[in-house]
């Protein structure tokens, strides 16, 4: 899986959500996950994970493909 950084966006997660670009992408490599495809995306494939975060914490987590 390969992921842009964007630090603007990296910057106004960390503000809104308290999740850092690191942590956020990791919760897609562990390996007990729950990854499903977003049922609410209408005109992108939007995917969500669920997962242990680098921080130790329980992450939900969307991406675009």
């Amino acid at each position: 899986m390969k992921f842009q950084f964007d630090s603007a966006k990296a910057k106004s997660n960390l503000q809104k959500h308290n999740v850092s670009f690191a942590d956020a992408e990791s919760v897609f490599y562990d390996p007990l996950a729950i990854h499903l495809a977003d049922p609410y995306a209408v005109d992108e494939e939007r995917f969500i994970a669920i997962g242990l975060g680098s921080a130790g914490q329980i992450t939900l987590c969307a991406r675009m493909k």
